[in-house]
């Protein structure tokens, strides 16, 4: 975990946990571990022991949290959406209590296909405010996050604070395999609406240059139907990392979320970006970025493939080395952590926040 690294090795008195299901991860360190570090994950055979699954799972890291705030002077946590166990736990704590965004959860959720995600939309819309309302500190990944949490409630926390996603702080770049043939890649988990990559796909018919567009996730049937019907695509399914560098030394170029809007926004930091410029990948994408603005090596383009390729050549004489290099004074997870933390400490030896 790169928060837990960089703490680690700038000797700071903060600690990352991740509580979750699986067995498989770390034992937690003193003072985290206090209870059960983990519950055991259910069986998938119906959606009923999922829901009791997570259910149980809820009251167990509730309770956790109650059991290891004593030995804390902050806690903050990533935010849960439509939670109203969190909105008692951060209304009735001792502790000075941030919850950290990473969207405008509203239209996040009402992007999701179905009604399934407007009915949870419509529920976070209603909850959502009582968890940050009590809290004593809106953090957001970015200025504009943040002031969007604030707007959500009429007695915002007096503390309000950025803290933006980082990256590895090595400088690894991949080897340069590049080709005369401009290579994209195009990487997320999975690639929900606000990836756009259903845009892209449907600029493919009117962008007849020679070129070869890696695609590394999971998608939809409709997108997989899309990307199946022109031979310049290469789809890959979910990749490890090192899998992911290895097909990485052959792009000039990786490409990040192309329908941002649609979750309500205009900036992000996306960690992929980060990862591409750590390995070397100038990137690309329909967002502003927090990155200073004569940052070299990240354009904001239009969900089109042609456009894409247009700022590929641009870069092309450039070296992985003075990417990776050029962009680590702003990604690095170490640097970031350095200065929220100072910025953190200071709000908080003040008195800021609600206690």
């Amino acid at each position: 975990m790169l928060e837990k690294r960089a703490a680690r090795d700038l000797g700071l008195p903060w600690e990352t946990a991740l509580y979750s299901p699986r067995s498989d991860l770390e034992p937690f360190p003193e003072p985290l571990n206090r209870g059960p570090a983990y519950l055991k994950q259910a069986s998938r055979a119906s959606t009923r022991d999922r829901l009791l699954t997570n259910v149980r799972l809820k009251r167990a890291y509730y309770s956790w949290l109650e059991l290891i705030e004593p030995e804390f002077d902050v806690l903050l946590l990533r935010y849960s959406v439509h939670d109203r166990a969190q909105a008692r736990f951060v209304r009735d704590s001792h502790a000075f209590v941030g919850l950290v965004h990473h969207a405008f959860e509203v239209d996040e959720l009402n992007a999701l296909d179905g009604w399934v995600g407007k009915a949870r939309s419509r529920l976070e819309a209603r909850l959502g405010p009582r968890s940050i309302g009590c809290s004593d500190a809106i953090v957001g990944v970015t200025q504009e996050i943040t002031d969007h949490e604030v707007s959500r409630i009429p007695d915002a926390p007096k503390l309000t604070l950025v803290y933006p996603n980082g990256g590895a702080d090595d400088v690894t770049p991949i080897a340069d395999r590049r080709s005369a043939t401009p290579e994209l890649l195009f990487a997320a988990s999975y690639f929900s609406p606000w990836q756009g990559l259903d845009l892209l796909l449907g600029s493919l018919g009117s962008c007849n240059k020679e070129f070869i567009l890696h695609l590394a996730g999971e998608m939809s049937p409709r997108d997989a139907e899309a990307a199946g019907r022109d031979p310049r695509v290469v789809v890959h399914g979910s990749l490890s990392p090192q899998e992911m560098r290895k097909v990485a030394e052959v792009c000039w170029i990786g490409v990040s979320s192309l329908a941002i809007e649609r979750q309500g926004f205009q900036t992000a930091c996306p960690l992929k970006v980060r990862d591409y410029l750590a390995m070397g990948l100038p990137a690309v994408g329909n967002h502003l970025e927090v990155f200073p603005e004569a940052f070299p090596f990240y354009a904001r383009r239009a969900p089109d493939a042609c456009s894409l390729l247009e700022a590929a050549h641009q870069w092309r004489a450039v070296s992985r080395s003075e990417v990776a290099t050029t962009s680590h004074p702003y990604i690095s997870k170490k640097l970031i952590l350095q200065a929220f933390y100072d910025e953190l400490a200071q709000a908080w030896s003040n008195g800021e926040g609600r206690h």
